[in-house]
């Protein structure tokens, strides 16, 4: 070796022992600062148990700093997002994670268990604990000193207990993946978090496939919970670009036809085999859902229409179908992930007596027994009857109504509570509890609708619910399939069945096939089905003609 210096060989292996002794110098200085920086955060304990019960009960939980920064706990529930939620589109795939990005307050928001831990730096926080539309909000102030622990307890208490009263809330639109059985207990405490009584989960199709957001099991085998929290298994499919989407609730047994996926008929008579309910999503707006309505309803095969959904109310297509003469009960979803919401933000609640179950909840369904809602609660009834149900009166004249609403001043700001008839404003009230006589000359229907604003959203939304109708036939008038109103009603779904022919011609037929709006429809599916649809739209043509003259 030379006196001089090292060599080469020497600097090789010199030069990473002394970063590599730097580096552990450096990591020896840095330990002290890390603890020091631990030492300097608090600890926190969340609480959160049921008022009445005193049990534990999940919730939806915000903890700001004064920033206005969201805090998550380290044991929050893992929930899934997807969608605009996750940052992307109806094709991405889930994201496990325990951040909450609320699209209605613009904060990270997280669910608890019950129990919640942080660890905290030192300062001022504002928690909000929220737990469906039933519970009061719980609102706090917390103070975090740096090496110290804190432990706070909260109850939280009803505004209205509505299973009490015989009603359970369900969101008719969920697209939650449960692949095994594993996956049960997290969303059932999720979906419990949200107060979901019923939590329909559907395995989401397309001409291509049927296996988007799966359930490990359809029927008695995919139910799970008991209570007052359920998950059940169902279905949107088939969904198509220019005939609407379908979603089946209650499915003994995935449906799903991918030769004949245009026949709806099919669809919908399987599924009523099985015993589950059919019914158009998103108002019968989407994606052509008024031409698939034309041609399924000659069937009565249909049981329900979502009519509140992504922060919106649609009544008007629903009317219709009414003013057509057919019974169809009032859903709502929320869509979630794909709704920009969370899970329950629109529901619907079902009159179901003698405590809850699937099979009773899906007959109080098809009954009609529901209102919609994102906040207000609805009681109405008419001589007697609820909602959904049959009042028959043996010539025109007085009928005695029921009429309120009920709602949380801290979150909803009602302004009107309007009774309906045919689908026409008869009756505007003030929002709080009514008795009074309304004259009906006519068969037809009565329901109850709320409407005001959201409180502590920006921008500001809308506050709504409304009632299934009560079907009123009256004595030596026609029966509502025959009146003057039910007659022009027909004529405009063959309005609809005459342009859907139209566009199946052999001049507008390759237009079909062009990938436009969700779950676009192939042409070689739409070909294959042509005929079918060709068919179907001469058999309810010609019932509606019948019914116009």
């Amino acid at each position: 070796m030379s006196k001089v210096g090292m060599t080469r060989l020497e600097v090789f292996f010199a030069v990473p022992c002394i970063a590599l002794a730097v580096f552990l110098s450096l990591q020896a200085c840095a330990l002290p600062d890390q603890q020091r920086r631990l030492e300097e955060k608090g600890k926190l304990a969340l609480v959160i148990r049921d008022a009445s019960t005193k049990k534990l009960v999940p919730a939806r939980v915000e903890l700001l700093d004064e920033t206005g920064k969201g805090h998550v706990a380290h044991n929050a529930l893992p929930i899934l997002t997807s969608g605009p939620l996750a940052g992307g589109n109806v094709k991405s795939e889930f994201t496990v994670t325990q951040r909450f990005p609320n699209p209605q307050t613009r904060t990270d928001q997280f669910y608890s268990t019950g129990r919640s831990r942080f660890r905290l730096p030192p300062g001022r926080y504002r928690l909000t604990i929220r737990k469906g539309l039933e519970y009061r909000t719980v609102r706090a102030t917390l103070q975090i000193t740096a090496g110290e622990s804190t432990r706070h307890k909260f109850e939280l208490t009803r505004w209205i207990n509505m299973p009490q009263r015989g009603w359970y809330g369900a969101d008719g639109h969920l697209h939650l993946p449960r692949p095994t059985p594993e996956s049960n207990d997290g969303i059932h405490q999720w979906m419990a978090a949200e107060d979901i009584h019923v939590a329909n989960l559907l395995q989401m199709g397309s001409s291509k496939t049927f296996g988007f957001a799966p359930q490990y099991a359809h029927g008695e085998k995919g139910h799970y919970g008991k209570g007052h929290h359920l998950l059940v298994s169902g279905q949107e499919n088939p969904r198509t670009h220019f005939l609407g989407h379908i979603v089946i609730l209650g499915t003994d047994s995935p449906i799903h036809y991918p030769e004949e996926y245009l026949d709806f008929t099919k669809f919908f008579k399987e599924a009523h085999r099985q015993g589950a309910l059919n019914g158009f999503a998103h108002f019968g707006r989407h994606s052509g859902g008024q031409s698939g309505l034309s041609l399924v309803l000659p069937h009565n095969v249909l049981d329900f229409l979502e009519i509140l959904q992504f922060e919106k109310r649609y009544y008007d297509i629903w009317y219709k179908i009414l003013n057509t003469g057919f019974r169809l009960t009032p859903t709502a979803g929320s869509d979630y992930p794909w709704g920009y919401s969370y899970p329950g933000r629109e529901r619907f609640y079902t009159r179901v007596l003698g405590g809850l179950t699937v099979a009773k909840w899906i007959e109080s369904v098809r009954a009609g027994h529901t209102f919609v809602t994102n906040g207000p609660m609805l009681d109405f009834k008419v001589n007697g009857e609820e909602m959904g149900g049959d009042l028959q009166i043996s010539k025109p004249g007085k009928v005695d109504v029921e009429a309120a609403v009920y709602f949380d001043r801290e979150r909803d700001r009602i302004g009107e509570l309007e009774l309906v008839e045919n689908g026409v404003l008869v009756r505007s009230l003030r929002p709080s509890a009514h008795r009074f006589q309304h004259e009906v000359l006519q068969s037809g229907w009565l329901a109850l609708r709320a409407r005001g604003l959201k409180r502590g959203e920006l921008p500001v939304r809308e506050s709504l619910a409304h009632s299934a109708p009560i079907y009123i036939s009256v004595g030596n008038t026609p029966p509502l399939d025959r009146t003057e109103e039910a007659r022009r009603m027909a004529r405009s779904w063959i309005f609809l069945l005459n342009d859907l022919e139209e566009r199946l011609s052999d001049e507008r037929f390759e237009r079909l096939g062009k990938r436009s709006g969700t779950a676009p429809v192939d042409l070689e599916t739409v070909r294959r089905n042509r005929p079918a649809l060709l068919k179907a739209i001469k058999e309810a043509r010609d019932h509606f003609r019948e019914q116009s003259r």
